[in-house]
């Protein structure tokens, strides 16, 4: 079973857990974003960060969690 759990206050979750009770941690929004005073750097950190995003929203699309691209409210 996969589960998607969305907070506020701290990061969300995303976890299987299967049927011998073990738990697997999957990837989730990242709502952190490092940013830097190099522009260049800047930009690859943000690229990393909407390419991981982007991964999790396809991912959770896939699943039938409807979470296409949430996490770009907060760009």
């Amino acid at each position: 079973m996969d589960y998607y759990a969305h907070n506020n206050m701290i990061d969300d979750s995303h976890v299987r857990i299967w049927e011998d009770g073990s738990i697997e941690e999957l990837d989730a929004y990242n709502f952190w974003i490092k940013r830097s005073e190099d522009p260049i750097k800047d930009e690859k950190s943000q690229k990393s960060w909407i390419d991981i995003n982007d991964k999790v929203s396809d991912d959770l699309e896939k699943k039938g969690f409807g979470a296409k691209n949430v996490y770009s409210i907060i760009l």
